[in-house]
């Protein structure tokens, strides 16, 4: 890389039968990816002149179970954090409604 941003060399690999950057597509020398709707794994496909070239489940267990760990992690603090911010919005129409008073403890 070079400072700007540009990429000095092309990030994938050419295409053999267009001579152009590998893209996108269903034709010879093209590939289409495909992510699962959760993101844990994907299905890669290289279309080749002997037919498509598949690659499945590409994401390595470890991290599977590390996304699966940040997902339940990040539910349980969303619940813990619902509480505190119920209670704000009570307060606030409270003072709202009684001129910037706070409710009695």
């Amino acid at each position: 890389m070079r400072k700007g941003g540009a990429l000095v060399a092309p990030v994938w690999p050419g295409n053999p039968w267009t001579g152009k950057t590998m893209a996108p597509g269903t034709g010879k020398g093209t590939y289409t990816y495909t992510p699962k709707a959760d993101l844990s794994c994907y299905t890669l496909v290289g279309h080749l002149s002997s037919g498509p070239y598949k690659v499945t489940d590409g994401i390595p267990r470890w991290f599977r179970n590390e996304r699966t760990a940040a997902a339940t992690a990040a539910a349980k603090n969303a619940r813990a954090e619902l509480g505190p911010r119920v209670l704000k919005d009570h307060v606030e129409q409270w003072g709202t409604l009684y001129r910037g008073t706070q409710p009695a403890a």
